[in-house]
């Protein structure tokens, strides 16, 4: 079995193990959220011009902290391993922001690098501008050094019960994603990244506990 194919069986493995959690990480850019303790998010993105360009992530939650996997497979290099962590600050409340930290590639061997960031993230129960279609609304933003130059931010919309769309700045590019829910644990995801289109699938189960406030409008696994 290839690097990738044991990666996806530990990431399907793992998953069997957990229930219904939310999640960390927007498109590329960080939130200021963690996976709850034993909460699992794994995820997969391939090139709609070229599968052999894909990346799969896994993240473990543990207490307060975040422990992160990506296999990152451009198309024109080796296959490369990424482990990062990120960790709690301040878990958020419903009126104050959650704020974490964390480092990214820590051997910095995949094509964005190693990355320190501290994020910031809320929910956003009532946007009165906003168009009536979304019923909600998550803002997060921070800083980062190294692979990460500066300020990132996005921006989730949550239109109706299952979709939600996404805006992103990465402190280098804009990214843009949608994504539909086709369970409580299972979503459709197609995306921009660096002005190239992504598909595939997330998938966010297990924990005890949400560290993020739950708000109107959005379903349990929408973070």
């Amino acid at each position: 079995m290839n690097r990738t194919g044991l990666f996806a069986a530990l990431a399907a493995a793992t998953l069997l193990l957990a229930n219904p959690a939310s999640a960390d990480r927007v498109l590329l850019a960080p939130t200021g959220d963690t996976l709850p303790t034993m909460g699992v998010k794994y995820e997969l993105a391939v090139r709609g011009s070229d599968s052999s360009d894909n990346y799969q992530w896994l993240h473990v939650g543990l207490q307060n902290v975040e422990l992160q996997l990506v296999n990152d497979n451009p198309a024109d290099a080796s296959a490369e391993w990424g482990i990062g962590v990120q960790g709690s600050i301040f878990p958020g409340t419903a009126s104050l922001p959650a704020i974490s930290a964390g480092v990214r590639d820590i051997l910095d061997d995949t094509r964005h690098g190693r990355a320190y960031y501290v994020a910031t993230g809320m929910n956003l129960p009532s946007v009165p501008i906003l168009p009536r279609i979304f019923s909600g609304a998550r803002l997060d933003a921070g800083l980062g050094a190294d692979g990460i130059k500066g300020a990132f931010a996005s921006l989730q919309l949550q239109a109706g019960q299952r979709t939600r769309v996404i805006t992103e700045f990465d402190s280098r590019r804009l990214n843009f994603g949608v994504d539909v829910a086709l369970t409580d644990f299972l979503r459709l995801r197609g995306s921009l990244l660096h002005g190239d289109a992504f598909y595939g699938l997330m998938v966010t189960i297990g924990g005890g506990s949400n560290m993020s406030p739950d708000f109107s409008g959005f379903d349990d696994l929408t973070f």
